[in-house]
């Protein structure tokens, strides 16, 4: 009965260690796919190597909703590659504008009106940014453009 009792203990600590384990795995794989992700930023030379790294880095961060901290990262991005603050802007009022349509989607009212001028503020001013300073043919340039349009409709009353 008492080795019994000690291989049941055993076992259900093996099974704590394991679970631990592999939630710690999946957190740290969670956390190590964002710093992956601003090393390719930082590598990127060419906007071919540049533009799908940041759209797949904007994916990961809406998925989980995590608009602040992806807003936040770029920013930070800023000092260190200057020379894509255009495409910055576009993905920062990208944020904003998704951010906005979540807030509405979540009804999270509270946010929405302490944050929502600044949002919608941003999201223009950041989209003009991002178009004025690419060549009209480039993707993020024709991109900022779509999201302005889609702000500007979302803005008209449709009764």
């Amino acid at each position: 009965m008492k080795n019994l009792k000690s291989k049941s203990v055993f076992v259900a600590v093996v099974l704590v260690s394991f679970l631990a384990a592999f939630n710690h795995a999946s957190l740290a794989q969670s956390y190590a796919a964002p710093v992956d992700l601003v090393k390719k930023i930082m590598d990127s030379t060419a906007k071919d190597q540049l533009y799908p790294v940041m759209e797949e880095t904007a994916n990961l961060y809406f998925k989980q909703n995590k608009f602040k901290e992806f807003a936040e990262l770029l920013e930070s991005l800023r000092t260190k590659r200057p020379n894509m603050n255009a495409v910055i802007d576009y993905y920062v009022a990208l944020c904003r504008y998704t951010h906005l349509k979540y807030l509405e989607q979540s009804q999270n009212w509270e946010e929405y009106f302490a944050n929502g001028n600044s949002y919608r503020q941003q999201t223009v001013s950041l989209a003009k940014n991002s178009i004025d300073g690419l060549a009209a043919d480039d993707s993020i340039s024709l991109r900022a453009r779509l999201l302005l349009w889609q702000f500007y409709n979302d803005q008209q009353d449709i009764y």
